[in-house]
């Protein structure tokens, strides 16, 4: 397989060179603009016309690195129809040659479209490299997954992991049909159809063989419907109803015809002429085994044509022609011994055998078949000896794999120990510096905390004194003004006097104080009336008076009231607040104010 593929590769390469050769030096190099619709168009609904117009364009250099890509990738696409894989390769590296970018959406469908031609050229290394190279540019939301899963269940049917395969393909199965993709969808059916049979199921291989059927016929492509007939034709002749496997050959026939595969025409012949033989039909297999000798003899296909002469022979002893019996078995006599198909020859020397007995000479009919047993001998042998050597050469290869893995696991359990030691060391290192960082964080954020509540007090203390500063000047001026009215009032001026208690009225200097103090202490006044709302208005501002240390004729002077109604007031809260009646309300107050400053 690597070998054909490297065959591939240098082939390729070649061309390509001389190609691009040829161009450089080429005068008038054609910059041809080319109708990709039209041409997808014309794929789609009449491949000949498509061929015909392609094949203008091949000779010609397209300008558009994009539009010359996509055109390769259409040809692919022609090509995959007709069966012609190799001639799919070689586009899909064109195109390939002609991408952008190592990782973009057309490499991905590029290469995963190579995977597929070495699916069917039977190149399993090339199908893994092409698949290997964007598994990782695949997930499983890409529109290019459900492909990555077919070809990975191509993969396990050629390397005979049939269980596997039949798995990863029925979950690309239900992409495609979520999707919609009738196309990849028939293909799908016939591979899973093909590993249901490798694994006996032919009830479920005979499902899938005709739901691809089904699709197949709707889209039309010869290639896809071919293959679908062959597989049916083959299941029906396995369980041994000739007629259909006889219906579904002849439409496969007809679209091997539309692709011109001589391989696949002279492998659908000699189906159909076999199936007639063994239906004594031996004129329509006669004839049908004459016309795969021909197309065989024409495209040289030599192993075709040693096993059309050899059942042709067998067909003429059937129908007592010895003479054309024994011409056709030597002919195949002579090709099995030129192309080495040792099997091949012990059946032409056993129905020479046979030949040599129908027309009752024994004596060569004895030599026949004692060369026929010999080189049975010699393969069967053969086949143990090869066998044996391939068992011996498995132990050997299991008996150093058993030992690679041995020492592969001890290492791995030293390195896991050692991994293990330097994961837990690492982990308590970390949970170590998590809680000194943690223990630090929190020193901060309480010494932050102190010294926020330190500025605050601070902060508050100056704004009350500053208050009670500007208080007391106003009282001193109310002094002042009280002595100067006294003055004035001993010399009978009554209208100085009226205007100097005018002025004295205006400067109440307990005015306003109340406010400013709910500004300085909002969360005092909060926090009272949250816990004691049956506090009235008044009973408050007398509380926030007392949080000022005031007295209580600076609070009767304030709230303009007498001494007495301050001790009623008083007594009045100290009710609300459920206190005793000997209770110290200023203390109790600061005790308060206190527990609300703790609160924030």
């Amino acid at each position: 397989m690597k070998i054909q593929s490297l065959k591939f590769t240098v082939i390729y390469l070649i061309y390509f060179g001389i190609s691009n050769t040829l161009l450089a030096f080429s005068p008038n190099v054609i910059n041809q603009k080319v109708d990709l619709e039209r041409l997808g168009r014309l794929l789609k609904d009449d491949s000949e016309q498509f061929y015909k117009e392609a094949s203008k364009i091949t000779g010609n250099e397209i300008k558009d690195k994009n539009t010359a890509r996509e055109f390769f990738i259409l040809k692919s696409t022609y090509f995959f129809n007709l069966g012609k894989f190799d001639s799919m390769y070689y586009s899909l590296l064109d195109a390939k040659s002609l991408a952008n970018n190592s990782k973009s959406e057309e490499i991905i469908h590029i290469f995963l479209q190579l995977a597929t031609a070495h699916y069917y050229l039977s190149n399993f290394d090339s199908l893994a490299y092409y698949q290997q190279q964007v598994s990782d540019l695949i997930d499983s939301k890409s529109s290019h997954y459900p492909q990555h899963l077919l070809l990975e269940g191509l993969k396990f049917d050629l390397s005979a992991n049939y269980n596997k395969a039949i798995e990863v393909i029925l979950e690309a199965i239900k992409l495609y049909e979520y999707q919609r993709d009738e196309n990849r969808l028939a293909v799908a059916y016939n591979n899973l159809a093909i590993n249901y049979k490798n694994i006996g199921r032919t009830d479920l291989q005979l499902e899938y063989l005709l739901k691809a059927l089904e699709i197949n016929k709707k889209l039309g492509v010869p290639n896809n419907l071919a293959m679908n007939y062959i597989n049916l034709g083959i299941y029906y002749k396995n369980i041994d109803d000739y007629e259909k496997s006889i219906y579904y050959l002849e439409f496969a026939y007809e679209n091997i015809i539309k692709i011109n595969s001589v391989i696949l025409l002279a492998q659908n012949l000699t189906t159909r002429a076999n199936i007639h033989q063994n239906l004594k039909e031996y004129d329509t297999a006669e004839r049908l085994f004459l016309e795969c000798d021909s197309i065989c003899e024409k495209n040289q296909i030599h192993y075709g044509k040693m096993i059309a002469v050899l059942n042709l022979g067998n067909i003429y002893r059937e129908k007592r022609m010895y003479q054309e019996a024994e011409s056709k078995l030597n002919k195949a006599w002579e090709l099995a011994k030129s192309l080495g198909a040792k099997r091949e020859e012990a059946l032409t020397l056993e129905r020479l055998f046979w030949l040599s007995r129908d027309r009752k000479d024994f004596e060569t009919a004895l030599d026949f078949q004692t060369r026929f047993h010999t080189l049975n001998d010699s393969i069967i042998n053969e086949k143990v000896k090869i066998e044996a050597n391939e068992l011996r050469e498995l132990y050997e290869v299991e008996k150093k794999e058993n030992e690679i893995i041995s020492l592969t696991i001890q290492k791995l359990q030293q390195r896991y120990v050692i991994f293990t030691l330097g994961v837990v060391i690492l982990i308590l290192a970390l949970i170590a510096q998590w809680f000194k960082n943690k223990h630090t964080l929190s020193q901060l954020k309480l010494m932050d905390s102190e010294i926020l509540n330190k500025l605050r007090l601070e902060t508050l203390e100056i704004r009350e004194k500053d208050l009670m500063q500007q208080t007391m000047e106003k009282v001193v001026l109310q002094e002042h003004l009280d002595t100067l009215i006294e003055k004035i009032e001993k010399n009978n001026n009554d209208e100085i006097v009226h205007n100097v208690r005018a002025i004295k009225k205006k400067q109440n200097p307990w005015d306003g104080m109340i406010e400013k103090f709910k500004l300085l202490h909002p969360q005092f006044m909060d926090q009272l009336t949250k816990e004691f709302p049956t506090l009235t208005r008044s009973e408050l501002e007398l509380c926030s008076l007392i949080k000022m240390n005031l007295t209580t004729k600076e609070i009767a002077s304030i709230l303009r009231i007498t001494s007495d109604s301050v001790f009623t007031k008083k007594y009045r809260i100290l009710k609300k607040l459920n206190l005793e009646k000997n209770t110290d309300l200023t203390t109790w107050i600061h005790s308060f104010s206190i527990n609300v400053r703790e609160m924030l």
